[in-house]
């Protein structure tokens, strides 16, 4: 994934935009995009955004009615995973503000191993609105570790997750 980027800031009800390349592989043709809060090792779902061809050239871009979440902070970040990789990708962490542009600092200021990766646990402010979370990223039959995926990962000593390999 490529957007959001570090110190990206989308207001509830306006527009939320995630960007990503395509995958040549093939593997990716559901890719699965979920909102998640929560520590670099303890990450929260909060809902999936959407469930989209990540193989087709004309879908690297995906927009959505930012959500209405609490607290309003830079504490989110999307999750990329299929079930037919063990791979998972995130973006780095972005600020959904509140409708008026008000937000608040995230509740903690580092990870538990002291890395300076400011974090917070967030919600959608109505929870009955969540999609559950897709099945695990390489559930899929035949799924293997070492596929090759063209999305990148967004790197910021300050704002970002590293990517996993299965």
């Amino acid at each position: 994934p490529s957007e959001p980027g570090p110190g990206d800031v989308y207001q509830e009800g306006g527009d939320c935009k995630i960007v990503w390349e395509v995958d040549a592989s093939g593997t990716w043709k559901e890719m699965n995009i979920e909102l998640m809060s929560g520590s670099n090792l303890e990450m929260n779902h909060i809902t999936t955004v959407a469930t989209i061809d990540g193989t087709d050239p004309a879908k690297t871009t995906f927009t959505y009615p930012c959500p209405q979440v609490t607290p309003n902070s830079a504490i989110y970040f999307y999750q990329f995973t299929s079930p037919a990789s063990k791979e998972t990708y995130w973006t780095t962490r972005f600020t959904i503000a509140a409708a008026d542009g008000a937000t608040t600092p995230p509740a903690n200021e580092e990870q538990a191993n002291g890395d300076k990766i400011p974090w917070g646990v967030g919600a959608l402010e109505d929870p009955t609105l969540a999609t559950p979370p897709p099945p695990p990223a390489g559930s899929a039959p035949g799924a293997g570790g070492n596929q090759t995926v063209s999305a990148n990962s967004t790197s910021s000593s300050s704002t970002s997750l590293a990517t996993t390999t299965g």
